[in-house]
């Protein structure tokens, strides 16, 4: 009777040791893992912080100024690009809104007609002698 008990006992020590190996193992494993996880994190907010910083030094309003400046061509406001709430006119109670497809297609026409507009003024100014903007 103590040959069986102590020969369970044995396998029981034996089995107890093999899972708690395979459990260290597993463990081990798993820090590894979550070292490497740890590392990555380190070095995706390190490159976002980069990335803020870029993005800050490339927003910077002087910067930007310049390039609005070379790029767009922009011009001064001048008195006769506003106007008042009578000028707007009002749409009637019954008239239906325009199509989206409709709209982009005005819009698209008002701006082609405004951005030749502005083209042929800044011609002119520069025939006149007067530099263009």
């Amino acid at each position: 009777m103590t040959r069986v008990a102590g020969t369970l006992f044995f396998l029981t020590a034996v089995g107890a040791a093999l899972f708690l190996f395979f459990i260290k193992q597993q463990v081990r494993e798993m820090e590894e893992e979550l070292g490497i996880a740890h590392r990555n994190i380190l070095r995706h907010q390190e490159a976002i912080q980069v990335l803020r910083t870029e993005w800050s030094y490339l927003n910077r309003p002087a910067r930007i100024a310049e390039l609005a400046e070379r790029h767009l061509a922009m011009q001064p406001l001048v008195a006769r690009q506003f106007v008042g709430f009578e000028e707007i006119p009002y749409r009637s109670a019954g008239a239906a809104l325009p199509a989206p497809a409709q709209a982009t297609a005005q819009a698209t026409a008002q701006t082609a007609t405004l951005t030749a507009a502005t083209l042929t003024a800044a011609a002119q100014t520069a025939r006149a002698g007067g530099a263009a903007p």
